[in-house]
């Protein structure tokens, strides 16, 4: 039985790729292929899919649709689905509509691996996503189905369903010929990014062959660089504190705040480039201090913005700031820097302000529940005060975010408390993914770039298709191996945003 999950999709489905076939195309052609006629035996081919995403489907397939899938639902669609048919067969294949490179070479190794062993889940690990299906046996749907309670409804719902009682499942796992997970990428056509980057790998014969994709990701990782999907935009250079492990940045322009009708403009500039990018405000200035914080919000939100994220310190908001802010778009992210517990401790990163912080982060974490994050960045100078840091405000329910702390390429001390880096050094993923952007619109290499010495263009001025294009020489260097200037004793190349 083959179970096709189209719950995700979106209609970049439906995109035309290089070879002149979309994403639904190849699904539609590889379950005719002899590995996944094999598996699917003499069973209807059943596929989950929102409401009105799918038009063409095959006659012999079983469609099901909802407008807003469950996890639970999820299961128990494919388990009464399994259990009206007549087939002794017990394997349930589960794959994703949107996965181009889907092989029928993993899948068959899959399907020895899951037969052989009587096994009741088999997966591939260490492949990128979306390369291999995942493989169950029809009769733990109904426990799947009691466990995805409260799960969200994600691309790996089927592993993270098995991994909350895993020992009560008998696992098997196929192991990739090497480990590409350090890339984290995800081979669907489900958005402009992930689309772009299936059509690079395309484009540059990855269709060819499972070990012609491979060696393209080790050998070309230039491509892996599509579209931003992170945009860090100082709205404000004005701040409230003079904090310990925040060096000061150099503002060529002179602009203190980003105006609301220039982050509107922005907003729209970067939306329309680049669909799915999330913003966060306002790094590394205080975004409390802008006159109008509330304004910024809501310029974000109707240009489209996929997710923003404010941090702060939470000291020199207006009274009344945070609340229009929740008014505006109560669903975004906050992260309230505080560091300590200790008012020394808490002193000497921060200064002054710890009562008002902490009233802030206490009325913040009200109004966004568990979309506020109370944040520490570890370093020897709270090593000590961090365990109860952590216990006082996870005993309020909070997020608790803890950061590495940052040398700037040891322009800061270094206040490590230990060294989180690769054994390898591997392309920046801040160069791959994201934009840094100045008050007055200049994008710079990143945020390391303190002297902002390293400008990839103004937005306003040059376009986002230019700046953004600027960046891909760099990018190229560290592909080659080549880590130059502020580059070459950076501690951050290996951190990820959104």
């Amino acid at each position: 039985m083959l179970c096709v999950n189209a719950v995700n999709c979106t209609r970049h489905l439906f995109v035309p790729l290089p070879n002149g076939k979309s994403a639904w195309d190849l699904l539609l052609e590889r379950t005719q292929t002899p590995e996944f006629s094999r598996v699917q035996g003499d069973t209807p081919v059943l596929l989950l899919a929102p409401e009105g995403l799918v038009q063409e489907i095959p006659d012999t397939w079983k469609v099901e649709t909802r407008a807003d899938w469950t996890s639970q639902e999820f299961f128990a669609t494919a388990r009464r689905f399994s259990e009206a048919l007549e087939s002794n067969d017990t394997t349930v294949v589960f794959l994703h509509a949107d996965a181009p490179f889907l092989s029928p070479k993993i899948t068959l190794q899959l399907e020895r691996l899951h037969q052989d062993y009587h096994v009741q889940y088999t997966f591939a690990d260490g492949y990128p996503e979306g390369m291999a299906p995942e493989f169950i046996d029809r009769r733990i749907l109904s426990a799947l189905e009691k466990l995805a309670v409260d799960s969200p409804m994600q691309r790996n719902l089927l592993f993270e369903t098995v991994a909350k009682d895993i020992n009560s499942f008998d696992v098997e796992t196929e192991l990739a010929p090497a480990d590409y997970r350090d890339l984290r990428l995800h081979l669907y056509c489900d958005g402009a990014r992930n689309t772009a980057l299936c059509s690079a790998l395309m484009q540059a014969g990855g269709e060819e062959s499972d070990e012609r994709l491979l060696s393209i990701l080790r050998e070309q990782g230039q491509l892996i660089r599509t579209l931003p999907n992170f945009g860090a935009v100082e709205v404000s250079t004005a701040r409230a504190q003079s904090v310990a492990y925040l060096p000061t940045y150099s503002n060529p322009s002179g602009q203190q705040f980003m105006g609301v009708t220039e982050f509107a403009t922005l907003c729209t500039e970067l939306v329309n480039f680049a669909p799915e990018i999330s913003l966060a405000l306002s790094v590394p200035g205080e975004i409390g201090l802008h006159p109008h914080p509330e304004k910024l919000v809501a310029a974000a939100r109707d240009a489209g913005v996929a997710r923003l994220l404010i941090e702060t310190g939470g000291v020199g908001w207006s009274p009344g700031s945070l609340v229009d802010v929740h008014a505006v778009w109560p669903d975004l992210h906050l992260v309230v820097d505080l560091d300590a517990l200790d008012h020394l401790t808490y002193e000497k990163l921060r200064g002054h302000g710890y009562d008002e912080a902490y009233a802030f982060a206490e009325e913040a974490l009200k109004l966004f529940g568990n979309r506020c994050y109370i944040a520490s960045t570890r370093s020897t100078l709270n090593e000590v005060d961090l365990d109860g840091f952590y216990s006082h405000w996870k005993n309020k329910g909070a997020e608790v975010l803890i950061r590495k702390y940052n040398h700037f390429s040891h322009r800061l001390p270094d206040l490590r408390v230990t060294d989180l880096s690769p054994l390898r050094r591997h392309p920046c993923r801040h160069l791959e993914r994201d934009l840094s952007i100045a008050v007055d619109g200049t994008a710079y290499m990143c945020l390391e770039d303190l002297e902002r010495s390293h400008p990839l263009g103004n937005i306003f001025q040059d376009g986002i298709g230019s700046v953004w294009n600027s960046g891909a020489v760099r990018f190229q260097e560290h592909v080659s191996g080549e880590f130059s200037t502020i580059c070459r004793d950076c501690d951050e190349y290996y951190t990820f945003n959104f």
